[in-house]
């Protein structure tokens, strides 16, 4: 049986993508979260591949903060408003 290749983040499965993206919100390092994958999934990714994607997921997440915390003083405002 071969082994297969290590790929990108992006060609993980969607199990795998899920318990990256909770390992990043739990600060894991990359070559931990690549083995962890491994072992669960018996996907392979690399630790650079991790690295890349984890600067895109938190700026991602920090936009979505950022329009969460704008969107409670919106609402805020219209509430005393009325």
């Amino acid at each position: 049986m071969t082994k297969p290749s290590q790929s990108g983040v992006q060609k993980l499965s969607e199990q795998s993508r899920s318990a990256l993206h909770r390992m990043l919100d739990q600060g894991e390092a990359p070559a931990a979260m690549a083995r962890a994958i491994r072992a669960q999934t018996g996907e392979r990714v690399t630790p650079a591949a991790i690295t890349r994607y984890a600067s895109l997921y938190r700026q991602r997440q920090q936009k979505q903060q950022q329009l969460r915390e704008r969107m409670d003083g919106f609402l805020a405002r219209v509430q005393k408003d009325g």
